[in-house]
């Protein structure tokens, strides 16, 4: 009786899990420790506040947003964007599986490259949205920034590692 073949065999899941646990976890303390210093300030101000500044004014001329270091602010309110909303959990996330799992180095880094871009992508819209929301409704703002937003973008993320493995 032939046995279904399986891309990802039961016998790897431990040492995929532990690899994957040492990579996320040296990438999150890598991170945790550029809190307060100038590759915080670029990747909150620069790489993900900006952006989001711009895409605001491109939507909504009208609200005249400012990027002034880590908040997003405009006459009708302002949002600071904190360590850990900017979405490097997420891509640590996904740089810990494609790394862990047995694949050649040309695919783990297409696998990387697409990955990053969409769940940079991703936050850069989640953002956005929460500036919007913050401004119209608090109550669903909460929800949306505690809980459905990272959670939509971890299950996309994990659907795209999914898709990734099957390619």
């Amino acid at each position: 009786m032939n046995q279904p073949t399986s891309k990802f065999p039961m016998h790897r899941a431990i040492p995929f899990a532990m690899l994957f646990l040492f990579i996320f976890s040296s990438l999150h303390f890598l991170y945790s420790n550029t809190r307060d210093t100038s590759i915080e300030k670029l990747l909150i101000d620069t790489v993900t506040v900006a952006p989001s500044v711009w895409l605001i004014n491109r939507i909504s001329p009208e609200i005249t947003a400012e990027a002034i270091g880590p908040k997003i602010k405009s006459a009708r309110g302002s949002l600071t964007v904190l360590n850990g909303c900017e979405g490097f959990e997420t891509i640590f996330l996904l740089i810990a599986a494609i790394l862990a799992y047995k694949s050649s180095w040309l695919n783990k880094l297409k696998g990387l490259l697409a990955g990053t871009i969409m769940i940079y992508l991703l936050n850069q819209f989640r953002i956005v949205s929460l500036f919007y929301l913050f401004l119209s409704d608090r109550k669903l703002f909460n929800l949306v920034h505690g809980y459905i937003g990272p959670a939509i973008i971890i299950l996309i993320g994990s659907l795209f590692f999914m898709g990734w493995i099957s390619y």
